[in-house]
């Protein structure tokens, strides 16, 4: 009579433990891709600057209405999508490639002046700020 009890026993820690890991991989899977992820980081060199961000493409309109606010373009993005080389009017040059989820901003200070260089940073801390509020 102990025997199937223990066999019983076993089976229901294995069944838990089963689903325990499978949710605990869901939720860290969640946190990493789902609405709970916010990643920005910005590179600085002596010739190039760089910003990348990865974050919840429900952010993504927000996202473009800043972008389009410092960039002073009405429309540019289509659904926050773009990958190109962009001349602003005041010659400003810059790589963007967005898509829902995504950023990545390319700047080399060498085409650019410093004035340039300042907005593009500020870019960025407004960036930082629409994606963690």
């Amino acid at each position: 009579m102990q025997k199937p009890l223990l066999v019983l026993a076993i089976l229901v820690f294995c069944v838990i433990s089963i689903f325990a890991s499978i949710f605990s991989r869901w939720r860290n899977h969640r946190n990493v891709f789902g609405r709970h992820y916010v990643s920005v980081s910005e590179s600085e060199w002596d010739h190039r600057y760089r910003l990348t961000a990865h974050y919840d493409r429900s952010r993504a309109g927000r996202l473009e209405r800043c972008l389009e606010r410092h960039l002073r373009a009405d429309h540019l993005f289509r659904h926050a999508r773009m990958n190109g080389n962009l001349i602003l009017d005041d010659r400003t040059r810059l790589y963007i490639k967005s898509k829902p989820g995504e950023l990545l901003i390319r700047f080399d200070k060498d085409e650019n002046s410093e004035e340039a260089f300042r907005r593009i940073q500020a870019l960025g801390n407004d960036i930082k700020l629409q994606l963690t509020d």
